[in-house]
């Protein structure tokens, strides 16, 4: 009983794949707030593309 225990104590630690790091995607070597500061207007720029492309396919 306490060997079937410790056995599944022991594989559900070694099967775990995830890590407890920071996940912010990994791509950018700079700084954190620059890489947002670029992120966000990248966000921005592609959102008002495709509210103008929007307005375009809904105009008759």
């Amino acid at each position: 009983m306490i060997m079937a225990v410790l056995y599944n104590l022991v594989m559900s630690k070694a099967t775990k794949t995830e890590h407890s790091g920071a996940k912010n995607g990994g791509g950018y070597w700079g700084p954190r707030a620059e890489a947002k500061k670029h992120s966000k207007k990248r966000r921005r720029r592609n959102d008002k593309l495709l509210s103008q492309l929007k307005k375009v396919r809904n105009q008759p």
